[in-house]
């Protein structure tokens, strides 16, 4: 029997020069961008100082200059002057846009602001974004005279759909400095418009026949019906607002097969092939039918929104065929970088975007190493389809690392392998419901028919939950910036040393990295530092008690923030968990943390255990057990005292906090540190005298105006007193009376604010700490 031959390494791939336009558009606009967001949070008129034209002006010429007299020479030198000049162009290109683009903004604010919001007229654009509060939907804003002023955030407490055209009283407020304005700005959005009353609704006058047949068809497919016809209305209408709101949505997101929902290139490959065979039966030169191919895929990107990943692809795909039809080689990455740029130079806020960054950075990656890890796993013994759908998706999740994990906190683990089960499914979903939409939409008799897509729907879903419950299928992670620049000195690494790859060096290189895991797993979970850390997560509190293999939270923060804490802080599991009170603020996380972890039981105040609040009780919470004022806490060498109840409470109130006092001794080492939850002055001043000195207080109500005074200072002499607060929180925590009372009496005032997670360990001092970020350190 002959044995089968292994496949030939692929040449290295080819790095045309558009890449250096590519890059140095997306550097550019970014740059800029930055700079016009941060002018137009200041209120400056005009969100470009001249100094920034200038400077990339006298760059790009710099640039041109050089690259024009290498351009001369020969070999390598010739190389680097044209990708010299491709990046000139690209700088100018992109720095002429944004400056453009920020102006039509700054002259946009000016004027909106200059009117009272009832004297416009809103017309929604896209789709509506479905929160608890209502909606929210991007609206064009037109005066009296029918002119276009700006663009802003319309926030509604009912849905509008795109179209409609809307009077209303409301109140419009400036982006504030948060990254989900920065995100708006970017988008265009120069305002948030908060919706009072709708005074009229008509249907906008303008003509959009694609918006008719659109909202035609998911009437006949019912989006808000189910899961089923949510994620229907998701891959054949590139509508999500509804699937976004549904627990199915987390089980593609665990899974990492949300790229198999989202309008991208599969979507446009399977409408291509599905398409292409028709046309292949019809009268049609190979010209007319690639022209026939090329309208319908214009159409449907319009059809579905417009989105960056569907954008790109489709303007790929349109290069390709024009350049067959040129009797051209179509190459993959010079129509991605040229694609790249224009889309930079058209509109300069989309480098922020995380789909065109997702979008790009995946399809880089599959078009560089794609083949190259085909062959790998070809060599590994896998066939051909199978290595190829697994070495598309591992480069799309090594691209996307850097961008993704920061965004959602999680590496789905399983998703090579949800990609081969998901993919087949999603497609067929996805021909039958460009067949069965359509059909249902212009022969309302037949409008049953959607029941076939939507039945593969409920397919995916279902199998998106049994590999969603596989054991670690999804793990919170976190990506700091070495991390992020080891995978792209890693992806350079590769692409420059380019060599085979024989079975038993794979195998050693996984085993290396599963050893490196384990090592660090095992060291966190058994041989920890002492260490308590006051956890960055947001408004609200945590706070991480650990030494060796025992660890505690007190508190969980008010959402899955604390996840990302804990991830960063290298927690795989927990001993018990601790809520002071029932504020959301203050246990709003637990549910993460138990579907994130293990944990062994939960704290909470005699009396308190009736009072789950209902945002907890559906979650799968570990036994409870009550604690009070005298009770005592053993985390390692940490012994923990409970100081505050001295009463059954319902655990309701900031005053019902449990208060612990935390104090750790062992071989010459010391630390004390007051754990007040949101307790205030009130009860402070009833058991400071007992707990006496501490190193550390956690300052009680994330620092409020009656969380401290001089005599409380004094009682227990802090030598560091920490706030644990959001930024830009509407509270004002931690307030400036606070915040004076703690310098006036001497102690270090710290803020997770400005300095991220506060790390405390024992010292023969008394106490060490690390800050994650240190710039904030007062």
């Amino acid at each position: 029997m002959r044995r089968k031959a292994n496949p030939e390494l692929p040449p290295r791939p080819y790095i045309p020069p558009a890449t250096a336009a590519a890059a140095a558009s997306i550097a550019t606009a970014a740059c800029i961008f930055e700079i016009g967001w941060r002018f137009a949070l200041s209120g400056a008129v005009s969100l470009m100082p001249i100094w920034v034209p200038v400077i990339f002006g006298l760059a790009s010429g710099g640039m041109a200059l050089t690259g024009w007299r290498l351009r001369r020479h020969r070999g390598a030198a010739r190389a680097l002057g044209c990708w010299l000049l491709w990046a000139a162009a690209g700088i100018v290109l992109a720095c002429m846009a944004s400056c453009w683009a920020l102006q039509a903004r700054a002259t946009a604010m000016q004027a909106f602001f200059s009117a009272p919001v009832s004297g416009y007229r809103f017309v929604t654009r896209g789709d509506p974004t479905l929160t608890d509060l209502g909606a929210q939907i991007s609206a064009d804003a037109f005066d009296s005279d029918g002119v276009k002023v700006a663009r802003v955030r319309l926030s509604t407490g009912k849905t509008y759909e795109r179209g409609c055209s809307l009077a209303l009283i409301g109140r419009a407020k400036r982006l504030d400095d948060t990254d989900w304005s920065r995100s708006r700005f970017m988008r265009g959005e120069i305002a948030v418009v908060q919706s009072v009353r709708v005074t009229h609704q008509s249907k906008a006058s303008s003509f959009d026949p694609l918006g008719a047949a659109r909202a035609s068809m998911l009437s006949v497919i019912g989006p808000s019906r189910d899961d089923a016809a949510a994620l229907t209305a998701a891959v054949v209408c590139g509508r999500s607002c509804e699937f976004n709101r549904t627990s199915s949505a987390d089980l593609f997101s665990r899974t990492g097969a949300v790229h198999l929902i989202a309008i991208s290139g599969s979507h446009i490959a399977v409408l291509s092939a599905l398409l292409g065979s028709l046309l292949l039966r019809m009268p049609l030169s190979p010209r007319g039918r690639t022209i026939c191919l090329l309208l319908v895929m214009g159409v449907y990107v319009l059809f579905t929104g417009c989105s960056p990943s569907a954008v790109r692809s489709c303007s790929m795909a349109a290069l390709g065929m024009a350049a067959r039809l040129g009797s051209r080689r179509a190459h993959a990455l010079s129509g991605l970088m040229l694609v790249t740029a224009a889309l930079v130079i058209m509109t300069p806020g989309i480098v922020y975007e995380l789909g065109f960054q997702l979008s790009v950075a995946s399809v880089l990656f599959i078009s560089i190493f794609g083949r190259y890890i085909t062959c790998i796993l070809c060599r590994c013994g896998l066939p051909p389809l199978i290595a190829e759908a697994l070495a598309i998706t591992i480069c799309a999740q090594w691209a996307t690392l850097p961008l993704a994990v920061p965004a959602f906190g999680q590496i789905s683990l399983i998703a090579p392998l949800a990609s081969l089960v998901l993919a087949p499914v999603m497609g067929a979903l996805l021909v039958c419901g460009l067949v069965a939409a359509p059909l249902g939409a212009l022969v309302p008799v037949l409008a049953p028919v959607v029941f076939v897509p939507q039945a593969l729907a409920r397919v995916s879903i279902f199998a998106a939950q049994l590999l969603a419950a596989v054991p670690f299928s999804s793990v919170y992670a976190t990506m700091p910036p070495l991390m992020a620049a080891a995978s792209c000195f890693l992806a350079c690494a590769l692409l420059a040393w380019w060599k085979d790859v024989r079975r038993w060096q794979l195998l050693a290189v996984v085993g290396l990295i599963a050893v490196l895991c384990a090592g660090h797993v095992l060291f966190w979970t058994r041989a920890a530092p002492a260490c308590v850390t006051v956890l960055d997560v947001g408004q609200g509190d945590s706070i991480l008690i650990r030494d060796g293999s025992a660890a505690m939270l007190v508190d969980a923060g008010v959402d899955d923030a604390v996840c990302s804490a804990l991830v960063r802080n290298n927690v795989y599991r927990l001993d018990a968990v601790l809520i002071t009170h029932w504020d959301l603020d203050h246990c709003g996380g637990v549910p993460y943390i138990v579907s994130m972890m293990p944990v062994d039981r939960l704290f909470v105040a005699r009396g308190a255990s009736g009072n789950v609040p209902p945002e907890l009780a559906s979650a799968d919470l570990p036994p409870i057990v009550e604690v009070s004022a005298g009770d005592r806490l053993r985390i390692g060498a940490f012994n923990g005292e409970i100081v505050w109840p001295r009463e059954p409470v319902g655990g309701l109130e900031n005053g019902d906090s449990l208060v612990v006092d935390m104090r750790y001794e062992r071989d010459g080492r010391r630390l004390s540190v007051l754990l007040t939850g949101d307790s205030e002055l009130e009860q402070e001043r009833r058991y400071a005298a007992g707990v006496g000195s501490v190193d550390v207080l956690k300052l009680g109500h994330h620092g409020s105006a009656v969380s401290v005074d001089d005599d409380l200072l004094r009682t227990l002499s802090p030598a560091v007193a920490i706030a644990s607060a959001g930024k830009n929180n509407r509270y004002g925590h931690p307030t400036e009376k606070c915040v004076e009372a703690v310098k006036h009496f001497g102690a270090r005032f710290l803020c997770t604010i400005d300095v991220g997670d506060v790390a405390l360990f024992p010292d023969r001092d008394g106490v060490r700490l690390n800050v994650e970020h240190a710039g904030g350190v007062q």
